[in-house]
């Protein structure tokens, strides 16, 4: 619940924005559940597998757990970076400060969702679902208030919550190098864990 309410919660705090009125709770449900599985699909069941499932732990076998998780964020940001040329995308891009809201929850997005992976102990699952909460939340919650043409207030939800993720986890995101999870481990030498070449600094975990 965290992660959509981070999301979600800044578009109803928006000085002069009111949910739209006479909306039904049968017509809220059903909006919320099928725009809850369009995002599903159109998004995270796709992109998560490469990101959180083979991108992540091989960047952080070989640097700093927070670095991997900026590397990964910024290569989000710039993997959609056409779509601010096409009239079709719903992401709010009205000016240059919407360029760099995107950025800001893009990389705030990534922290996140690869604490939400290390802690699992590799879930892909629950980082797909972590991904599809903070677009839901933020699609629907702007799209119920009329709040949609700015990402703002997602862009600061969200960064709140990586801060404290980082704060936790001292910067690590619940990274452990000897995790039986961590496909990384995959990547060493035959015969042996690539993790135990890892310097001794990142050994520990939080």
């Amino acid at each position: 619940m965290a992660i959509p309410l981070a999301a979600g919660i800044g578009y109803a705090l928006v000085s002069g924005v009111d949910p739209e009125a006479g909306s039904s709770v049968g017509f809220l449900f059903v909006f919320l559940l099928s725009s809850y599985l369009m995002f599903l699909l159109g998004g995270p069941l796709q992109e998560e597998p490469g990101r959180r499932g083979v991108a992540l732990p091989l960047l952080q076998h070989r640097h700093h757990p927070l670095t991997a998780a900026i590397i990964l964020g910024l290569i989000h940001c710039f993997w959609h970076a056409p779509l601010f040329a096409t009239a079709e995308w719903d992401t709010a891009r009205a000016g240059f400060g919407d360029d760099i809201a995107y950025l800001m929850f893009s990389l705030a997005l990534s922290v996140v969702i690869s604490w939400v992976f290390n802690g699992s102990r590799g879930s892909l699952l629950l980082a797909i679902l972590a991904h599809n909460g903070l677009n839901w939340a933020i699609l629907s919650a702007g799209g119920l208030t009329a709040a949609a043409a700015t990402t703002w207030p997602a862009a600061l939800g969200t960064s709140v919550l990586a801060l404290i993720a980082i704060a936790l986890t001292r910067g690590r995101l619940a990274y452990d190098p000897a995790d039986p999870a961590d496909p990384a481990g995959m990547v060493g030498p035959a015969g042996g864990r690539a993790d135990a070449q890892l310097p001794s600094d990142r050994a520990a975990s939080s």
